[in-house]
């Protein structure tokens, strides 16, 4: 999976330099990034140690991909 992002990562710089109008990240590796991050133990290790009560921790989890959803979203890459 790293590979993976890290050669679409490749791919949308390389665009981007050949076409000012491209997105600075393509959808497909935003949807690889949200994908890698939610299987990310470290990061889920984290949410889960500072939220015992289960509850919480789907809460956590799931505004951490709202989060990342809103970061690379068009409207805020564009600035």
């Amino acid at each position: 999976m790293g590979s993976d992002i890290n050669a679409n990562f490749e791919r949308t710089i390389e665009n981007s330099k050949n076409n000012a109008s491209a997105p600075v990240i393509s959808d497909e590796f935003k949807h690889q990034l949200i994908e890698f991050v939610q299987q990310n133990k470290c990061i889920w290790n984290v949410v889960d140690e500072s939220h015992r009560n289960k509850e919480m921790r789907k809460s956590t989890r799931a505004k951490l991909v709202e989060n990342l959803n809103q970061m690379f979203s068009p409207r805020m890459m564009s600035g």
